[in-house]
């Protein structure tokens, strides 16, 4: 439990540059994803919320503000307008970019100390806990 804590209180405390909350980086990755993905498919707010286990209502709270500063865009389906869906200005997001790179920095210093082999293995393991986290301990819909 004093490893859990002590990487949560850790990586909570690590202050990247920009000025996104948790949040907003969340959904901007999500968006971020996608578009590098698949740039030619839109999500949803629903979809969002599904991807980064944020409620939907905090998430349409957060698509409103990253949509006041320009990073967003949303537009109704043309086959049926209660579908919307959210695309990410990439050109208009430079807070979201100066963060990615940092984090990218930040990564690249574990590799690093560790080196590519203990990295791979360590990142392995992470998402192994991560996986069981949320098999066993979240609640649907939570």
């Amino acid at each position: 439990m004093e490893a859990w804590l002590h990487l949560s209180t850790t990586l909570d405390s690590i202050r990247l540059g920009g000025d996104l909350t948790k949040n907003e980086s969340l959904v901007c990755l999500t968006l971020y994803r996608q578009l590098r993905n698949d740039p030619d498919t839109r999500l949803t707010p629903t979809q969002i919320a599904q991807r980064t286990r944020i409620r939907k209502s905090q998430v349409n709270r957060t698509l409103n503000k990253l949509e006041a500063r320009g990073m967003v865009t949303r537009e109704h389906s043309t086959t049926d307008r209660r579908e919307i869906y959210v695309h990410m200005e990439l050109d208009r997001a430079p807070a979201f970019s100066q963060q990615y790179g940092e984090i990218l920095g930040l990564v690249q210093q574990v590799v690093d100390e560790l080196g590519p082999d203990e990295a791979a293995r360590v990142t392995r393991i992470m998402n192994q806990v991560s996986h069981l986290a949320e098999k066993n301990f979240l609640l649907e819909g939570d």
